[in-house]
């Protein structure tokens, strides 16, 4: 684990951030969460008890998996965090805004990395004014705790840095980062099951079946 990393932002909760923040404290990781979303918290607190088998070999449960916070305003915790996993709606201009923020309030040299699905991050950075050059995509697979892959996407910006940070920081937790050196649109996974995806609904439509 690099010794640099010991706490984590988890911006938005939903699916993916939660699964990102049992990641997060099955390492040993403080992690400060925020989504405005109303009974978010309650909903985690449901989620790491259904997770409890996955922190069987990793220390006691209560004590592991209690080492987070919620806040209602991230903003004034960014600057005591060591990287930031965006897990915020589907949305360019609301990304847009939100890495503004996250670019104006965290430290120099944090990578900011958003698991956006879709959106390249060269779609979202335009008003990251202090450096957007730590900013890039780590998308993973759902559920993040259990699925160990995750691209990693960088924009023609991102500096060589950040990405190595971010590449050794997820196999420090267990991932298995993969390097897309280009934006695609989609990225590499969903456009392999968006494919799978269209011949299985092409077999079904004629007559075909899956068994």
């Amino acid at each position: 684990m690099p010794q640099e990393i010991s706490t984590v932002a988890v911006v938005g909760c939903g699916v993916i951030g939660m699964g990102w923040a049992t990641l997060f404290l099955s390492r040993d990781l403080k992690v400060i969460i925020s989504d405005p979303v109303e009974g978010t918290k309650d909903a985690f607190k449901t989620y790491l008890d259904q997770a409890r088998p996955f922190f069987e070999d990793r220390g006691d449960f209560e004590q592991v998996a209690s080492n987070y916070e919620f806040v209602s305003d991230i903003v004034p915790r960014l600057a005591e965090v060591d990287f930031v996993q965006e897990n915020g709606p589907e949305r360019q201009e609301f990304k847009r805004d939100l890495l503004e923020i996250l670019d104006q309030h965290t430290r120099p040299g944090v990578v900011i990395a958003s698991s956006s699905s879709g959106l390249p991050s060269s779609a979202f950075i335009q008003h990251c004014k202090v450096d957007p050059t730590r900013v890039l995509i780590g998308h993973p697979f759902n559920p993040p705790h259990l699925i160990p892959l995750v691209e990693v996407v960088p924009h023609p910006g991102t500096s060589e840095q950040s990405v190595c940070a971010a590449m050794e920081f997820y196999r420090s937790i267990g991932k298995r980062p993969i390097l897309l050196h280009h934006e695609v649109p989609g990225f590499v996974s969903n456009r392999l099951q968006a494919a799978i995806n269209n011949e299985a609904y092409s077999l079904i439509s004629r007559g075909g079946y899956l068994g």
